[in-house]
């Protein structure tokens, strides 16, 4: 007994025959479905007719008895089908069609042709018809596993690029979703399609890590049992200390030497491979003794008042060929890293 309806294919009402077949005449399989069918991925299993069934002029849909993929992240197949088609002056063909969580109809753009049904539907872009046979639905479900690549140390040289891969596998051959996870903030999704993931599968994530450590949580879900996760670590030295290019006092000449306080700034200019670089006055010294100069002579010499301020004396001795005063500036990093760098400030 045939039942007529109505079939929506591509904005077109078209006649359609739902037919059953009895077991002698049909036989059960499983096709993956990747993205390049247009209709997302997954995979899904059917009951085909061993040949065409003479329908001619008409289309006999036959509906899938098990699926599992989706068109997108959350927007899961609802039911899928294949339209076996026989027109009079054209090749037999096959359409693949269905609707999602968010799609009351879709369908894979182009058909396929084959001398048989199988190899029409084997034909449909991005549809492959799967040789390890066929899942049990009413099995168990066999959980995703995944692999994770051991610790890693990198030298910073402003931030170090880290590729990091993990290995995925699941049992069943369902579509996979792989979350990458970089100290608590999500930065990455891979889609495994169904498939795909019965075999090992290697799934790539780089990145520029700042200085410091990182933990890096990857987990993977088959959309049926709980995710499953394993983490590494990046950590990423700086072991470089900054390279300090110039150092001005100014005013580096102190031209009137009446024994008073004049105020000198710094500015630092400093370069590092891996961050910001805080630069302060570590020390300062002089060619003349502090005291013993003559009449006038007063101390102290110089009072450091900042990070790069100060304030140095204006006075040399009267027998001397004048004072120099050098001024030692050590530039810092967030590592630690340390570098120093002189500038000097005449009294002539």
């Amino acid at each position: 007994m045939m039942t007529l309806k109505k079939l929506v294919h591509v904005g077109v009402i078209a006649l359609a025959v739902v037919t059953a077949f009895e077991n002698s005449n049909a036989t059960t399989y499983t096709f993956d479905v990747d993205p390049s069918s247009g209709i997302g991925s997954g995979f899904f299993t059917i009951d085909l007719p061993d040949a065409w069934p003479g329908n001619i002029g008409r289309s006999t849909v036959i509906a899938a008895s098990s699926l599992s993929g989706s068109r997108a992240v959350g927007d899961d197949w609802v039911s899928l089908a294949i339209s076996l088609n026989e027109p009079l002056e054209r090749a037999n063909n096959a359409v693949l069609s269905g609707a999602s969580t968010s799609s009351s109809g879709f369908s894979v753009p182009s058909s396929g042709t084959g001398m048989a049904p199988v190899d029409a539907v084997s034909a449909l872009p991005g549809v492959t018809l799967r040789a390890g046979g066929v899942p049990d639905p009413d099995g168990p479900n066999l959980a995703p596993t995944i692999t994770c690549p051991a610790p890693a140390t990198l030298q910073c040289n402003n931030g170090a690029v880290a590729v990091l891969s993990v290995v995925v596998n699941d049992g069943d051959g369902n579509p996979l979703v792989v979350i990458w996870t970089v100290d608590g903030v999500k930065y990455q999704t891979d889609i495994i399609p169904a498939g795909s993931s019965l075999a090992q599968t290697t799934v790539a994530f780089a990145a520029n890590f700042e200085s410091g450590e990182h933990n890096v949580q990857v987990s993977v879900s088959d959309g049926k049992s709980n995710p499953v996760s394993c983490s590494t670590s990046i950590s990423v030295q700086d072991l470089t200390p900054p390279t300090i290019q110039n150092i001005v006092a100014s005013p580096n000449f102190l031209s009137s030497p009446n024994h008073r306080l004049v105020p000198v700034s710094l500015s630092v200019s400093v370069n590092d491979n891996c961050g910001p670089v805080t630069s302060k006055i570590k020390s300062v010294r002089s060619n003349e003794p502090i005291s013993g100069l003559g009449h006038g002579d007063l101390s102290p010499d110089w009072i450091i008042t900042g990070d790069l301020t100060l304030q140095l004396r204006a006075e040399r001795g009267a027998k001397g060929r004048g004072r120099i005063y050098t001024i030692t500036v050590e530039s810092k990093d967030a590592a630690g890293n340390s570098a120093t760098g002189d500038v000097t400030v005449t009294v002539p």
